[in-house]
């Protein structure tokens, strides 16, 4: 099967919700609308969910990971493949890789101040190949001053996908560059720590 971005589902834009609320069906993340903006027309929202799309390193659309609404877990569309969501445009001088679309879109919730100079990007699930591919290209083109890696590690300790990040951030990056930062999430993730920075009791849109 060969996916084609175009015969999926379009739900609403992201920047044409302009309630400050929290979205129907997230109360327990919780996201507002304008937490979508940073990441522009990758990301959108219906009453199913938030559509996170994934690009490969010339921008196409690779597949689309489904977040349900109501805590229903993920998916991601059939014959498509996981590259790399991510804000749009060239990478800035600071690159964020995390582990999943949620994860990307929670830590730059917690990080407001950081969008202009900050490029958030996420896999899903284990690293992938197309991960690579993505990441080659995107830093390559505009080599990042500093990379932070907000990987969650395993329960044995490992991070499989923050030692992939490593080396081949090795190869791409230019003589002298900075080591990459590992910065690892608190105890319940960047989803509990964004939940914990905000107040309970904001109605749903």
């Amino acid at each position: 099967m060969t996916y084609d971005p175009a015969k999926r589902i379009q739900p609403t834009p992201a920047s044409s919700i302009s309630r400050p609320s929290l979205l129907r069906g997230f109360e327990h993340i919780p996201l507002f609308s304008s937490d979508l903006t940073p990441f522009g027309a990758a990301v959108s929202f219906s009453p199913r969910g938030i559509s996170a799309s994934h690009r490969d390193g010339e921008g196409r659309e690779t597949g689309c990971e489904l977040i349900h609404a109501g805590e229903r877990g993920f998916s991601f569309t059939p014959g498509g493949t996981r590259s790399l969501f991510r804000t749009p445009g060239p990478c800035r001088p600071r690159l964020v890789l995390v582990d999943g679309p949620v994860q990307a879109i929670c830590l730059a919730a917690l990080k407001p101040h950081a969008h202009r100079n900050t490029t958030f990007a996420a896999s899903s699930g284990s690293w992938s190949r197309g991960a690579d591919k993505a990441l080659t290209a995107l830093v390559t083109a505009h080599p990042p001053r500093e990379v932070i890696l907000a990987f969650a590690p395993l329960a044995a300790g490992s991070c499989p996908s923050r030692d992939r990040c490593v080396a081949l951030l090795r190869e791409l990056m230019p003589p002298g560059s900075r080591e990459p930062v590992v910065l690892e999430p608190p105890p319940g993730g960047w989803v509990g720590a964004l939940r914990a920075a905000r107040s309970p009791g904001q109605a749903a849109a």
